[in-house]
């Protein structure tokens, strides 16, 4: 059976608490498994936190990404504004006041990455948002968890939540400044990097045809974007707003016919799995260190890692996939090296 994420349109309408990647899929799940529970408070095993992000991940660094998570929500809240004629109210509120991660101590600990292991994740929606899920008339956004989830990139994955909401009519219109609010994009970045750094990016990942459950699928079909320009200095006058149109669902769009399967070539390529590198050691410049996250970085990979002596958290870039495995396997030849060389000395200190 599908699992469909639905939720009241006025969270498309929340800017979200600097959420990267990997949280966007614990968010969406906790969407789909809160439904139809009022305010109970829910408790997951670790097998089904990993199901979150839609691979097997270590107890020890999931208790990590629970912690980074739930520090972002406590340190800004979901955002929502509010205008009453010439008054603007700014909103922060708690979604899940009950995030209660639980964990027990990892005998072998190596780092600071391995000193707790988790057992559980307790969560609870916040009574006075729980319409958002569990009240929706006909005013409401709809999707396939799964298809989410195959998403790459943090902006991918917040634009695909707003195009979905137009689903029917294939276009999305928005004032600049919120289209910028609702993605969380730095206020530093200018239009031009916007466009380079997120934009053209986004709309290729949400474009590009996929294969899931052996089908192929594209999220948003002809999806294109334009910025609407108003007078002002510059080149044809400031940036005020952005329509997005794509190719509206219908029902021969949802369902695939099954003569799609055999056009599938078998040389089709299949996008690598960037999460089975997380808590991997990586050789760096700095020293070893575990990586943290991997994620696509217009044609490069962004590899954020922590030191393992300093536990510093830095981000690097790669230029591929094969490089990336290069550094890991030098890691690995340096540690069984340093083995090697303990063990040396310890024969050497041992009397017969």
């Amino acid at each position: 059976m599908k699992e469909i994420v639905a939720y009241d349109n006025r969270l498309n309408e929340l800017r979200f608490p600097e959420f990267k990647e990997q949280e966007m899929n614990i968010f969406c799940n906790l969407l789909y498994h809160l439904k139809d529970k009022e305010t109970q408070i829910i408790k997951f095993t670790v097998s089904e936190v990993s199901n979150f992000f839609g691979s097997a991940y270590d107890s020890k660094l999931l208790a990590f990404m629970l912690k980074t998570m739930a520090d972002r929500m406590r340190q800004r809240g979901f955002e929502y504004i509010t205008h009453n004629d010439d008054r603007t109210s700014y909103n922060y509120i708690t979604m899940f006041p009950t995030f209660k991660i639980n964990t027990i101590k990892n005998p072998k600990a190596i780092d600071h990455l391995d000193a707790e292991i988790l057992e559980s994740l307790e969560v609870r929606i916040n009574p006075d948002f729980s319409y958002l899920i569990n009240k929706l008339n006909s005013n409401f956004t709809q999707f396939e968890l799964a298809e989410f989830m195959s998403l790459s990139g943090k902006y991918a994955k917040r634009l695909y939540m707003l195009l979905k909401q137009f689903r029917s009519t294939g276009l999305l219109k928005l004032d600049f400044d919120e289209f910028r609010r609702r993605l969380d994009i730095p206020t530093k970045y200018r239009i031009s990097e916007i466009d380079k750094e997120i934009l053209k990016s986004a709309v290729k990942e949400l474009s590009e045809e996929k294969n899931l459950f052996n089908m192929p699928r594209t999220a948003f079909k002809n999806l294109k974007y334009e910025k609407i320009k108003g007078r002002g200095r510059g080149r044809g006058g400031i940036v005020v707003g952005i329509e997005f149109t794509f190719d509206k669902e219908t029902k021969e769009t949802n369902n695939k016919s099954k003569e799609n399967k055999s056009e599938i070539q078998t040389t089709e390529h299949i996008e690598p799995n960037l999460d089975l590198y997380v808590s991997k050691l990586i050789s760096t410049e700095f020293g070893n260190a575990r990586i943290l996250n991997v994620e696509k970085h217009n044609n490069k990979l962004k590899v954020t890692y922590s030191l393992t002596k300093s536990n510093e958290i830095k981000s690097e870039l790669f230029n591929s996939i094969a490089e990336l495995e290069r550094e890991i396997e030098h890691a690995k030849e340096k540690n069984k090296n340093i083995n090697l060389e303990n063990f040396s000395n310890l024969m050497t200190k041992i009397k017969f």
